[in-house]
C-alpha cells in the first residue's frame, strides 16, 4: 500500500481494492544553445553528476527508479543540447 503525506490511500477512497503505484516524474533542464563554450562543460557535468548519483535520487524517491538508459530520450519534445547530446551518447542512453 502507498502512503501519501501521512494518510492511506485506502482509507482516503474507500472503493481502492489494491495498492496504488506512485505516479511518474520526469525532470528536464531546458538551457539555451547561446551560452557560450565555457557552458558546455557546465551542463555536461551536470548530467554525469546526476547519472552517476542516481542510486541517489532513487534513494529519495520512487518516481527516480525509472530513470533508466532506456527512459532517457522519452518524452523529448526539443533538440538535445550538444553537451546533453553528447554524454547520452556517451552513456549509451541515445544513439
Amino acid at each position: 500500500m502507498v502512503e501519501n503525506r501521512g494518510y492511506n490511500l485506502r482509507e482516503r477512497w474507500t472503493r481502492l481494492t489494491s495498492p496504488v503505484p506512485p505516479g511518474a516524474a520526469r525532470n528536464n533542464y531546458t538551457i539555451t544553445n547561446d551560452q557560450g563554450d565555457d557552458f558546455m562543460e557546465v551542463i555536461y557535468k551536470l548530467l554525469k553528476y546526476t547519472w552517476e548519483h542516481r542510486k541517489d535520487m532513487i534513494s529519495a524517491h520512487v518516481v527516480y527508479k525509472d530513470f533508466v538508459e532506456e527512459t532517457v530520450p522519452l518524452g523529448r519534445t526539443i533538440p538535445w543540447h550538444p553537451a546533453a547530446e553528447k554524454f547520452w551518447k556517451e552513456v549509451g542512453a541515445i544513439k
